[in-house]
């Protein structure tokens, strides 16, 4: 039974990497340094938002609220730290991630409390939005997208696949403070 506290945490963490990454304001694909350079630095500042997650295809939806706070250190790398809790659980995490402007890729660190653990996140933006693959080892495979709503809010959307299943497992909307 701690399987599923742990898997919502990771899903939940995934989510909040969106906290990091999303862009509103930027709905231009990105194709060039300065613009991954205003990408990163619209995110400086405090985020709260809600939702909800999923442990697995067989449990209810879970609300979560959430809140974080953002810094740009240089061009490239964005920080960022937060909370989110629900009903049955509070959670911490900080979050590393760096833009490539050799490969237009992005790579992110999470890291969570030690029953979570690290988690390493690969992808690029596309149309405006950033997808990413998410890598946690002994986890099923999970996506990560973050998609804008307006200049000031932002959606996360990930997917999990549980065996043959594939589900949403987090859905939360995010507005600047």
């Amino acid at each position: 039974m701690s399987h599923s506290p742990h898997f919502s945490s990771i899903a939940l963490s995934t989510a909040m990497l969106g906290i990091a990454l999303a862009a509103p304001g930027t709905s231009a694909p990105a194709v060039a340094e300065p613009s991954e350079s205003a990408f990163l630095q619209s995110f400086a500042g405090e985020w709260r938002g809600q939702g909800a997650f999923r442990r697995s295809p067989r449990h209810e939806p879970e609300s979560v609220v959430c809140r974080a706070n953002a810094s740009v250190n240089g061009t490239h790398e964005l920080q960022i730290g937060g909370r989110c809790g629900g009903e049955g659980f509070t959670g911490t995490f900080r979050i590393t991630a760096q833009y490539d402007p050799a490969s237009d890729t992005y790579t992110a660190l999470f890291a969570g409390p030690p029953s979570v653990g690290s988690s390493q996140l690969a992808g690029h933006r596309e149309n405006g939005n950033l997808q990413l693959s998410v890598n946690h080892p002994g986890q099923p495979p999970s996506t990560l997208q973050i998609a804008q709503q307006s200049q000031s809010a932002f959606r996360i959307h990930s997917r999990t696949t549980s065996g043959q299943e594939t589900f949403t497992s987090a859905e939360i909307h995010l507005q600047r403070q």
